[in-house]
């Protein structure tokens, strides 16, 4: 999840966003995921500035991104007016719109949470 003005990394799935090849997460290490660069949060970051700052010099508006590469599907949408999420999924079954409309569904959610006065804990 990136900060929507700055793009700075405010959160992820796994393990810490500062941590070493030891403290990966289960999934993290099933998956061979033990030589990841521990910059790539902050790469991904500087990517997706300079592509929204290329939108800005040829006129158009940025909303976000989506594609399909060899074997990972590569959604970025807003989550809420102040977030931005971008979900990579390496599953083949895995569609761009799939993903979106899961992202609507979670908009829908945080759109109702802005709106409580009082939030009220479901889960325990």
């Amino acid at each position: 999840m990136f900060e929507g003005d700055t793009f700075l990394v405010m959160a992820k799935s796994g393990s810490p966003l500062d941590c070493d090849a030891t403290d990966y997460d289960e999934t993290e290490l099933k998956l061979g995921y033990k030589n990841l660069d521990r910059q790539r949060f902050e790469k991904i970051s500087e990517i997706i500035k300079s592509f929204r700052k290329t939108c800005q010099r040829t006129g158009e508006s940025f909303v976000g991104f989506e594609a399909q590469f060899d074997g990972v599907t590569v959604v970025l949408e807003p989550l809420t007016k102040n977030t931005f999420i971008l979900i990579a999924s390496t599953d083949p079954r895995t569609h761009a719109a799939m993903v979106k409309y899961n992202i609507q569904m979670a908009q829908l959610h945080f759109a109702e949470i802005a709106t409580m006065d009082k939030f009220v804990r479901k889960c325990r």
